[in-house]
């Protein structure tokens, strides 16, 4: 076993139980990509070091490969493009770029390192498989008795129809295969296009809590229309907030997603606690972070709502 992985255990073993995400008492802290400030993300170290530091729900953002294997990485793209270059200089496409679906898990697993943002920082991490991430964070619950969920991304399901790879399907049989299947159940599924939501609460019958993610501006009827089948929106913090201070492009969004029922999970965070704070008190169901330790901190802090 990889030296950081078991230091991460160590830790988890150490931590005992914690509240759980859904228990309605705190904001969630969610794992953005595993504990991504830290690690090379989406290794199941990571995802280890973030249950360690004390995350309510994992982030596996799901790709698929070409042999229909769903793996873990933020892009369809591969982001470690200097080691694709080394390894496979003629198959970039005509962007230059490498992609998931343009290779199998095999070749992924060969390069002897982490394709994915932070791989070239730290040799002797690998790709991991969503099968590999539900296992690790089930096997973490049932060790320390604590209830740590997954929040899950389908990345880009029209590009993957494209390709012709099915990847809703996927998902939500692989979480199924790890007894996810209930809106009671500590797993949520998240995307950024609602037509995949529509398609994995409809035509699949998922009843799993879905989240809409959003990066633009929403409107009261796109609000509407997600209340009527989903259970909150996914918007990025800069929405509500400018970078700078002041008012975003959206900055009620939140007011109106919490007045139709929706919950809302805003992402990314890393250290600035001051904005944490700020969101946690406009009442946000859960925030994204790169920094689960400081997410941690700062909601532990907060006043129960």
């Amino acid at each position: 076993m990889h030296a950081l992985l078991l230091a991460a255990l160590v830790s988890v073993l150490a931590s005992g139980p914690g509240p759980g995400p859904g228990d309605g008492a705190r904001c969630e802290v969610i794992a953005h990509r595993g504990a991504s400030a830290y690690l090379p993300e989406h290794t199941l170290e990571a995802y280890a070091l973030a249950y360690g530091q004390g995350a309510d729900m994992i982030e596996p953002d799901v790709v698929l490969t070409r042999d229909g294997v769903a793996v873990c990485s933020h892009d369809v793209t591969v982001p470690n493009t200097a080691l694709m270059g080394e390894r496979f200089p003629g198959r970039a496409r005509e962007d230059g770029e490498w992609y998931f679906a343009d290779f199998t898990l095999d070749e992924l697993r060969c390069v002897g390192q982490s394709p994915g943002r932070g791989g070239d920082t730290l040799r002797g991490l690998q790709l991991a498989t969503f099968d590999e991430c539900l296992a690790l964070v089930g096997r973490l619950n049932e060790t320390t008795g604590r209830r740590v969920g997954v929040i899950p991304e389908p990345k880009r399901p029209a590009f993957h129809r494209e390709e012709g790879l099915a990847i809703e399907p996927v998902v939500v049989e692989t979480l199924g295969r790890y007894g996810y299947t209930d809106r009671d159940h500590a797993a949520i599924i998240q995307c950024f296009e609602l037509d995949a939501l529509k398609l994995m609460r409809g035509s699949l019958g998922c009843e799993l809590r879905m989240i809409y993610l959003c990066g633009d501006p929403v409107s009261d009827g796109t609000l509407d229309e997600v209340a009527s089948f989903a259970d909150g929106i996914g918007p990025s913090w800069k929405l509500v907030e400018a970078e700078e201070g002041g008012p975003g492009k959206d900055p009620d969004l939140i007011a109106r997603a919490l007045a139709r029922g929706l919950s809302v999970y805003a992402y990314t965070f890393g250290s600035d606690t001051d904005r944490q704070q700020r969101f946690i008190a406009m009442g946000i169901t859960g925030m994204f972070t790169n920094n689960p330790d400081i997410g941690r901190r700062v909601v532990d802090g907060a006043p129960t709502r």
